[in-house]
């Protein structure tokens, strides 16, 4: 017969009484008495009844059930607690079946972010830090262990820091090419056919050379071109020559 494999799926009650026995058996060790031991058997009559009825669905869990299972837990871990206590917390447990939040059971049992972070709580709230406080330090740990792990990985394959990474690779945030006077996919596309990236314009700025196109130029004047009059000087009547220039006497006009 094969052998079935266990889950690992764990509940959150099931998670809930584990970590209130890590704080009982943190405590105890510390010999540090926060509470009562009467305090941690109302939280823990709530999420028994959640257990029993996770166990079996079908049957309904009664009071007898949730008093069992809060003596076996005072006889384990040695606290006094009475009877009329454990009846109390076993009838509110039935009446209101719900467990308690993760802070509000961390103010009624006194749980400090420090004892938190020192027991290694999950389910459990702490009194001086609000759920989002919690969960922003949760994730500022979060990322900077994935930054060391990234870092090692990093030095152990030979890589380069960012900070080395930018001065080696300054080109996008010097711009080079706008000084040479050329786009920047093809001072890119120079580079990466090994041809060397020449300044178009020399040591010409743009300003330079838009101020230089607004400047006039002057034409030089057509020949046999009419004055403002209409006619012809003689200074003006002069014929191009392929090889030489000649002027026109006046006695032939």
């Amino acid at each position: 017969m094969k052998k079935r494999k266990r889950s690992r799926w764990i509940s959150l009650a099931h998670l809930r009484s584990i970590e209130i026995d890590k704080v009982v058996h943190y405590r105890a060790m510390a010999g540090v008495s926060v509470v009562e031991p009467e305090a941690y058997v109302q939280p823990l009559a709530h999420t028994y009844r959640v257990l029993l009825s996770e166990k079996d669905k079908t049957a309904e869990v009664n009071i007898a059930a949730i008093i069992k299972s809060l003596e076996a837990w005072a006889r384990v871990h040695r606290l006094t607690v009475t009877a009329e206590v454990i009846l109390k917390a076993a009838r509110k447990a039935v009446e209101h079946p719900r467990m308690f939040s993760a802070r509000g059971l961390a103010r009624w049992l006194r749980v400090p972010y420090a004892e938190r972070q020192l027991i290694g709580l999950k389910t459990i709230g702490a009194t001086d830090k609000s759920p989002e406080e919690i969960k922003q330090l949760w994730r500022d740990r979060y990322n900077e262990q994935r930054r060391e792990e990234y870092a090692r990985q990093r030095d152990a394959r030979g890589g380069m820091t960012r900070e080395q990474w930018l001065a080696a690779h300054s080109a996008s945030r010097d711009q080079p090419w706008k000084a040479m006077g050329v786009s920047r996919p093809t001072y890119y596309r120079r580079l990466a056919a090994g041809e060397p990236v020449r300044q178009m314009f020399g040591s010409v700025s743009k300003k330079d050379l838009s101020a230089h196109s607004r400047q006039p130029v002057s034409r030089a004047p057509e020949p046999w071109a009419p004055l403002s009059s209409g006619l012809p000087t003689a200074e003006f009547l002069v014929r191009p020559q392929p090889t030489s220039m000649s002027v026109i006497p006046e006695s032939t006009l």
